[in-house]
């Protein structure tokens, strides 16, 4: 065969005049070959390279030299693995435009190498989420660092389609539904090992939105010291869980950490119970494996439910449960009866304060004397920007400019960033967490049991010692980890 017969487009290459194939040609997807290592020189038959596929397949095409197998190997392994999405250092994204454009046109190219390019970066600049969506021309992909969206780049709305259905086939969704909700996983492969994506799809009127949550690593294997709160919650903390059993609680916002936490926690019992006792969690999905856990993967579709699993799990021995979230009247009843049992339960609730998760599991139809037998208590977590340390400065202030409603506190300045190229002129590099912990003593029980309003269970809570959000927000700005401004952000 000649090489003229073989023609590289944009997603992959074209072979004319196979003798063996009844159509007379064939297009093999980049998308479908393996690895870049299962491109090989095959000398037995003559001058040759073989292709290996992903379902265990091969083709070996025999060429008329042994240049012509060298040229090709040599277009595929640019176009399959290009060397600039390996690239660990995170580009400037002023830059992220012309990279694009340059992978977009170059020879050969196909749109893989743009979702990885943008994946890798999304990885190496340490976003949670890459957001996708449409405008009324363009395709615009953002980045999110430390809770706020960067812009990064923009594309034609021709490019983002293809980008889009690109990334769908990845995560194994089905390409041509464009008017259904659809969720995926994609596995991409980094110098630190594979990276497990979470892919969701929603149909809009301009076009199909993508958000990619990225799954950190290291974010798992933090520690409960790693994560920032104050000595007296990280006591509280490790006091409840090691009660041999009762409620507990992890509450806040979405992407406030709740997750990150309750690895933490899922962790240190682990490490202090040992094989003493067994440990059982029910997610949906399972982001992070832990060791020694059994971790199940809930899924509604297949009437595997939290519910019917956690009722299920307790036929399994377990000394602690760990619920992913809470969301309905019958996962929070025998998450509670549960914890009446003689296990040690864990979730999230999806709330604004430690006293709001408790009128939550109220409105969603928990009987009030059991979760007041059965809860022991509530922390609540917000996670908000750290001063960036590269161009951190003070800043003096008057009286009248201290407005973050508390007034016994005063203070003549504080540090801000003023912004650099380390923390992309924001000001901020990195976020730790903010907390208050409520624990449910004589005081809150009554008004559980009654089913007191938020305000009255929030009141009890600090009159019993109750440190709310806001005063730890103030305690992180008198300690210089943060500014005002940015605890008006996340705390109102």
């Amino acid at each position: 065969m000649k090489l003229s017969n073989i023609k590289l487009s944009q997603d992959g290459l074209y072979i004319r005049r196979l003798p063996w194939l009844s159509l007379g040609a064939r297009e093999i997807y980049y998308d479908d070959i393996a690895h870049i290592e299962q491109i090989s020189l095959n000398g037995r038959s003559g001058p040759s390279i073989t292709l290996e596929f992903k379902d265990g397949c091969e083709i070996r095409l025999g060429l008329s030299s042994e240049d012509e197998v060298k040229r090709l190997k040599k277009e595929l392994e640019e176009i399959i693995r290009p060397k600039v999405i390996r690239d660990e250092n995170p580009f400037a994204f002023d830059r992220f435009g012309g990279i694009c454009k340059e992978l977009v046109e170059s020879r050969g190219s196909n749109i893989r190498k743009v979702a990885d390019f943008l994946i890798t970066q999304g990885i190496c600049h340490c976003a949670s989420d890459i957001h996708m969506e449409y405008s009324e021309d363009d395709l615009q992909v953002f980045f999110k660092i430390d809770g706020v969206l960067f812009l990064a780049v923009t594309f034609e709305r021709a490019i983002g389609e293809r980008l889009i259905n690109c990334i769908k086939v990845a995560a194994g969704m089905i390409l041509y539904r464009r008017d259904t909700i659809q969720e995926g996983r994609i596995t991409q492969i980094t110098s630190e090992g594979a990276q497990d994506l979470r892919v969701s799809v929603l149909p809009s009127e301009p076009g199909e939105r993508i958000v990619i949550r990225m799954f950190d690593k290291l974010k798992s294997e933090s520690g409960l010291e790693d994560l920032g709160f104050s000595h007296e919650i990280l006591k509280e903390l490790k006091c409840l869980v090691a009660a041999p059993q009762g409620f507990f609680i992890i509450g806040g916002p979405a992407g406030s950490g709740k997750t990150t936490t309750l690895y933490a926690l899922l962790r240190h019992m682990k490490s202090v119970r040992g094989h003493l006792s067994s440990i059982i969690t029910l997610e949906d999905p399972v982001e992070y494996r832990i060791a020694g856990i059994t971790q199940v993967q809930i899924n509604p579709k297949g009437k595997l439910t939290f519910a019917g699993a956690l009722k299920s799990s307790l036929r399994q021995d377990p000394g602690v449960i760990m619920v992913g979230e809470i969301r309905d009247k019958e996962t929070a009843d025998a998450a509670v009866r549960a914890a009446l049992t003689g296990h040690l339960v864990v979730s999230s609730v999806h709330c604004g304060s430690a006293a709001e998760a408790i009128t939550r599991l109220l409105d969603l139809g928990v009987r009030p004397f059991l979760l007041n037998s059965s809860l022991k208590g509530v922390v609540c977590q917000r996670l908000i920007r750290k001063v960036c340390p590269e161009c951190v400065s003070n800043i003096e202030i008057g009286q009248d400019e201290w407005d973050l409603g508390d007034n016994e506190t005063m203070l003549d300045s504080y540090v801000q960033g003023a912004g650099c190229e380390q923390c992309r002129l924001t000001g901020y590099r990195g976020r730790t967490v903010i907390a208050e912990f409520l624990e449910n003593r004589d005081g809150i029980g009554h008004l559980i049991n009654n089913t007191s309003e938020t305000e009255a269970i929030e009141k009890a809570g600090v009159a019993q010692g109750m440190i709310p959000l806001r005063k730890n927000g103030i305690r992180m700005v008198l300690e210089g980890v943060t500014d005002p401004k940015e605890i008006k952000r996340v705390v109102g």
